[in-house]
């Protein structure tokens, strides 16, 4: 343990930036549980250890990438090999914005709660939003969150008729046709056509869970909610129209 052995902690010099930042993260709260916050900040500045804020760079080459990128192509050539359940996964990814994983565990619980009756546990049709934050053990994670979705309940409608998805034959179907599975870059083109049609950047970060749950919580209740529900509803309306404009068939 660096704490008891100091010597230890060059090791964190070999760590990735994420990995490096988490673990530093979780000796400064340990350090002070403990009681030696203080000789925890000598041991880092007498190692050059420096808190890193993420690379605010990376994210911006990242949007250049995502507006360079030739991922509706992407998207067409996976439809046409894509079965109904993917396809509608593929769409789901889109316009959610959320990660592989979470995609897949909401697309998953969609069905499973539609074949049990229990989907208005889930999905609030008033707000027409998927309430993650209602399925905690699943979708709040010590570092990666996602808290709510909003999305049009023709669309959960369809999904809570379909099959349940299964990323691993997804990729494989793809990998046949020597083709990527890029659902990040479809998380990428969801934030940056949000971004570029009229919703903050604040308000990104909150719907693809890159905000403290505190934050969310208090924005939740706030009256601009429903406000940010029309205007992300309207947005994910112009981008499916744009892309359907595209001989796309989302």
């Amino acid at each position: 343990m660096i704490l008891i052995n100091p010597s230890s902690i060059g090791l964190l010099h070999g760590l990735k930036e994420d990995q490096r930042r988490m673990v530093m993260s979780s000796l400064s709260n340990l350090s002070k549980f403990l009681g030696i916050y203080s000789y925890w900040k000598q041991l880092i500045q007498g190692n050059n250890l420096k808190w890193q804020r993420r690379n605010s760079l990376k994210a911006f080459i990242r949007i250049l990438k995502a507006q360079d990128s030739n991922i509706m192509e992407w998207l067409r050539e996976a439809y046409e090999i894509a079965r109904e359940n993917e396809k509608l996964f593929l769409k789901f990814c889109l316009l959610t914005g959320m990660r592989k994983q979470e995609s897949v565990n909401s697309f998953n619980l969609i069905v499973k709660l539609a074949r049990e009756g229990k989907l208005k546990s889930y999905y609030n049709a008033d707000l027409k939003a998927l309430q993650h934050f209602m399925f905690e053990e699943i979708f709040i994670r010590r570092n990666k969150n996602v808290y709510i979705s909003f999305v049009h309940e023709n669309l959960i409608n369809k999904i809570a008729n379909s099959k349940p998805i299964s990323y691993n034959s997804l990729r494989l179907r793809l990998r046949r046709r020597n083709m990527k599975t890029r659902i990040s870059e479809l998380r990428d083109y969801f934030g940056t056509y949000l971004l570029k049609h009229g919703i903050l950047r604040e308000e990104i970060d909150l719907l693809q869970g890159r905000v403290p749950t505190s934050v969310f919580i208090r924005y939740y209740w706030s009256p601009n909610f429903k406000d940010l529900k029309s205007r992300v509803l309207n947005a994910l309306e112009m981008m499916k129209n744009e892309i359907i404009s595209q001989d796309i068939s989302i």
